[in-house]
């Protein structure tokens, strides 16, 4: 990721993410279009693009908020429509 600054307290960020899914674990989802899938049908990693804006109150604390956008379909059945991970963040910065 980039971070910019236009002022000393306001930055936006932008860049790819690599994210990886830890534990699997066999789920049955219901499917609009179909049978359900269970996680051999998911794939186990993403890459994706993010963009996103914070405040920095002071020298430890902050705030942010960020817009992932997946890239790489989570099924890896071509059976399956394709699904992709969007996620959104919002946090709190601490600095010790």
């Amino acid at each position: 990721m980039v971070q910019y600054r236009f002022t000393g307290k306001f930055f936006v960020e932008a860049g790819p993410q690599v994210a990886a899914l830890v534990n699997p674990k066999k789920r049955d989802y219901p499917d609009l279009n179909g049978p359900g899938f269970t996680s051999r049908h998911e794939n186990i990693g993403d890459f994706l693009l993010a963009a996103g804006a914070g405040y920095q109150f002071n020298q430890n604390v902050g705030v942010y908020a960020r817009y992932n956008q997946g890239l790489v379909s989570i099924r890896s059945s071509s059976s399956m429509p394709d699904r992709y991970n969007q996620v959104a963040q919002a946090g709190v910065m601490l600095k010790f």
